[in-house]
């Protein structure tokens, strides 16, 4: 069993190859692909590549793993500890950044419904002057013309009693 590398395009091709004989015919058989990478490769792609790897190759012995490992860290660099604080120090980055947006879409957010209870208190402020006003002019008809009728002072009794989002 060995590891087969193979150029196309732009990538790099990683299998797993077990050689067979047949006679006298040498040959090789395609065991599992072990994954690619661009010929150009990050830090993030090298770590998705040797994750896929070490996952795939578990299930074989550790003397076996340990050849087929060597053999493709000689043509795919395992990532350094240096690599791997760097990698993670970005992660941090772009996850503080992204949190700290989310905290600045929420404010954001708050801001707009403060600004939309203020209004809404305006207009319930602005309803009950409107509604002293019928209430006032209610008694006022009442006081100069007894004779209203019961109904009509009813009539005037709902005016009085519009709520805050009644136009």
């Amino acid at each position: 069993m060995f590891a087969h590398f193979r150029r196309t395009g732009r990538r790099l091709y990683v299998s797993l190859v077990a050689a067979n004989r047949t006679g006298s015919t040498v040959g090789h058989s395609h065991l599992i692909s072990l994954g690619s990478l661009p010929q150009e490769w990050t830090v993030d792609e090298r770590r998705a590549f040797w994750d896929r790897v070490y996952q795939k190759l578990a299930p074989l012995d550790c003397a076996r793993r340990a050849v087929i490992l060597e053999a493709i860290h000689v043509r795919i660099p395992k990532l350094t500890p240096t690599e791997m604080q760097v990698e993670q120090a970005q992660r941090v980055a772009a996850e503080t950044q992204r949190i700290e947006a989310e905290i600045q879409r929420h404010l954001s957010l708050a801001a707009c419904k403060r600004t939309q209870i203020a209004e809404l208190r305006k207009a319930i402020a602005a309803h009950k002057r409107a509604a002293a006003k019928a209430e006032a002019a209610r008694k006022r008809l009442t006081q100069i013309n007894p004779l209203i009728p019961a109904t009509a002072a009813a009539d005037l009794q709902g005016i009085a009693d519009v709520g805050p989002f009644c136009n």
